[in-house]
């Protein structure tokens, strides 16, 4: 089976006051391991085709992810995340019918993830532990979820309005099978803007994903 999916995504990340101000930024993921985690709700529409010995078939998958992030250390440039799940839901419109909802069997769970200082995944075999099946769509686990959770950022300083583009393949078991997935990943600094009363850099990002 082949699926290219389609989606975008936008990330806000927080700056303190002095670098709110500036025209250009370096861009790296640092959390706190004090003090409340930072919270994420995260909605995604995706449009998939899938070739089915021979024949094309569009699926449609709307999901919503809430969950908590906090920091357990970072060395080496290696961040090391806890990710506490609130919420997860997809629904899957195919021609089979829409399918899906609430996603109750990982909410609460926590694994512990790792990425590079510019969100590259290191380490996401936790995730891996925590299995869950949608209608339509056949057994998952988390660590599909949160392969491109974090958006790949640029290298240096950069100004809004600055783009760039991202590759990676990583490789998943989930159930029975094992799939290879393929990101590429158009990317740009919107500029900045205050959201949850915060001073933030915006990014969209819009991804084709390919799973083999």
């Amino acid at each position: 089976m082949r699926k290219i999916t389609l989606f975008s995504a936008v990330l806000f990340i927080a700056f303190i006051s002095s670098a709110f101000s500036q025209k250009n930024v370096d861009f790296i993921y640092k959390y706190s391991s004090s003090g409340n985690p930072v919270k994420y709700f995260y909605t995604q529409n995706i449009h998939e085709t899938l070739d089915i010995q021979g024949q094309t078939m569009d699926v449609y998958v709307s999901s919503v992810l809430g969950c908590n992030v906090k920091s357990e250390g970072n060395q080496n440039n290696i961040v090391t995340l806890s990710i506490t799940i609130d919420t997860l839901a997809e629904v899957v419109d195919s021609p089979q019918g829409i399918m899906g909802g609430g996603i109750a069997e990982v909410e609460g769970k926590s694994f512990i993830m790792s990425i590079k200082g510019n969100g590259k995944l290191s380490d996401i075999s936790g995730a891996k532990n925590f299995t869950y099946s949608v209608p339509g769509q056949g057994q998952n686990n988390l660590s599909v979820t949160f392969t491109d959770f974090f958006p790949v950022l640029p290298e240096g300083k950069v100004n809004p309005g600055y783009t760039w583009t991202t590759a990676d393949t990583v490789s998943n078991e989930t159930g029975m099978s094992s799939q290879v997935t393929i990101l590429n990943a158009e990317n740009k600094f919107e500029g900045f803007e205050e959201a949850e009363g915060m001073n933030c850099a915006k990014i969209t990002s819009v991804t084709v994903e390919q799973v083999i």
